[in-house]
């Protein structure tokens, strides 16, 4: 298949996209300052087509709020479920040159400080690529996904054949993970039931088996890096903050739901 031609949920199948070599640590997008979804994505207009138009139909389809997370905080992760960033966002993480994030920073901000508000999911998680990478992830290997990783907790998604399917080629990675951020009230297509792995994410490979002639399983468990990878999206007073707006929106969620009005404090948009 040509560079560029489109495959139908690549971000769950490109962990052949991943660099070989090592990368320097992922920072510089914290310092930014956290802004609406609109703003974020305006560094972006000259390299996504119609960045914006995709901006409001994420803001639309997040128009419930879930999960203690602002309006701009959801559609940024809605958004990372569109096919007009994943794939350009993912290139940039994988790159050697770090320059190539800057324009991704600010909407990096946004997505992560999001991402990092959800609560861990500590549970088993499926990717995959139509390849045989068996090679690549021999037991005991240590190994980094600079990118962000989509997994789903249902395997049964993962082998539809729309994902990874049934026959040819392929790697299947099931991976025990302690700090995935499940996604799907936020997601596009809540019926894939994605988790999020966060970028230079740290793996040991538990086993390397074949199941047939074509299907290659690999074990997979997420473990600590040995020196921080990626910086938080936030300093510990900007935490204390974000937990502070978290508990507002959330019970802010909490009296809409009762159908109460009522005069809260304003969150981060």
């Amino acid at each position: 298949m040509a560079e560029g031609d489109y495959i139908a949920n690549e971000r769950y199948l490109d962990v052949n996209k991943e660099p070989k070599m090592p990368l320097t640590p992922m920072q510089g997008y914290e310092l930014k300052q956290l802004v609406s979804l609109e703003e974020s994505v305006k560094s972006l207009e000259s390299l996504i087509q119609n960045i914006q138009g995709f901006v409001w139909s994420a803001i639309c389809i997040c128009e419930e709020a879930k999960d203690g997370l602002t309006p701009s905080e959801r559609a940024a992760v809605c958004l990372y479920t569109m096919d007009c960033l994943c794939k350009q966002l993912n290139a940039a993480l994988r790159s050697p040159r770090r320059q190539q994030l800057f324009p991704y920073f600010s909407y990096l901000k946004l997505l992560l400080t999001a991402l990092w508000k959800l609560p861990n999911f500590n549970g088993l998680v499926y990717r995959g690529v139509k390849v045989d990478l068996s090679a690549a992830y021999p037991k005991g290997k240590k190994i980094i996904w600079w990118g962000l990783s989509s997994c789903s907790t249902d395997l049964a998604v993962l082998q539809s054949q729309d994902f990874l399917g049934m026959s040819g080629k392929r790697t299947r990675f099931d991976i025990e993970c302690f700090c995935g951020k499940l996604i799907e009230n936020h997601s596009q297509f809540s019926e894939e039931h994605e988790c999020l792995l966060l970028p230079c994410s740290y793996f040991e490979v538990i086993d390397n088996t074949k199941e047939g002639t074509d299907l290659t399983i690999v074990r997979l468990r997420q473990i600590q890096p040995p020196v921080p990878l990626i910086q938080p999206p936030f300093t510990t007073s900007q935490q204390q903050f974000a937990q502070n707006t978290l508990n507002v929106a959330s019970a802010t969620q909490h009296v809409e739901n009762q159908g109460t009005s009522s005069t809260l404090p304003s969150a981060l948009t």
